[in-house]
């Protein structure tokens, strides 16, 4: 399900969204995804920018992890 696909926000959008939040594999399957853009990128500054976007994802991992064990 696509949340922000520019449909006006319903129920099912919030609680999906919520989901993600709270789901550490949603967001380490997101820093997968982009780490796979890395090596199609040749300009050194978006590379970086690609790879601080990954690490804020794995970031988002680990604080729904540590939100699951409360």
């Amino acid at each position: 399900m696509n949340v922000d696909d520019g449909s006006p926000p319903t129920l099912a959008k919030a609680v999906a969204y919520q989901s993600h939040l709270d789901d550490p594999e949603y967001w380490r399957d997101r820093a997968e995804q982009v780490r796979a853009l890395v090596d199609q990128v040749s300009n050194q500054k978006a590379r970086d920018a690609i790879l601080r976007i990954v690490a804020d994802y794995e970031l988002l991992a680990f604080r729904a992890q540590e939100r699951a064990k409360r």
